[in-house]
């Protein structure tokens, strides 16, 4: 079986997108759909995984999960039929949940800027972790803050957003 072409990483803005089914698998009362190509984002890098579904005029299948498989180059899209069955070969529209996908990413954008700030403040701390699910969203540091002043410093973080954002304005 051939990798899965990852569309989202050519436009990451598309929520909408054809495919073909490469395989259909039942296990354990759960059904995997494998796609030649797919726009739903596979969970990793702290990012949960893209929700929606895929269709024909004729089937429903909904997305539930979608994970890697075979070392991280095939995608399996996990879920259940809501109306029909799939077939490979057979061409289908992949339609993400634009609000989910939105979400997600920016959880995993945040965290992101949450890294830079450590850095430009020159934090003694290394990157550890992170998890950017709506329930529970975190990034996680290695180091030591000792008698951190957690006004003081979200001052500083403050300062030096609103001057990067006066400065930005003033350029457009």
């Amino acid at each position: 079986m051939n990798d899965t072409k990852l569309l989202y990483m050519e436009d990451m803005q598309a929520v909408t997108g054809e495919a073909t089914v490469q395989e259909v698998i039942s296990l354990e009362g759960r059904v995997i759909l494998i796609l030649d190509q797919t726009l739903f984002y596979p969970q990793g890098g702290g990012q949960p995984f893209d929700q929606g579904t895929i269709e024909t005029e004729e089937c429903i299948f909904k997305v539930e999960e979608v994970r890697y498989f075979n070392g991280a180059t095939i995608v399996k899209h996990i879920g259940q039929f809501e109306k029909g069955t799939m077939v490979p070969g057979q061409k289908v529209t992949l339609k993400v949940d634009p609000a989910r996908r939105a979400l997600m990413s920016r959880l995993h954008s945040g965290g992101h800027v949450i890294d830079c700030a450590v850095e430009q403040l020159k934090l003694p701390c290394k990157p550890g972790r992170g998890c950017h699910y709506p329930e529970g969203a975190f990034v996680e540091y290695n180091g030591d803050l000792p008698e951190l002043n957690a006004a003081e410093l979200r001052e500083k973080l403050e300062k030096k957003h609103s001057r990067r954002s006066r400065k930005n304005n003033s350029k457009s």
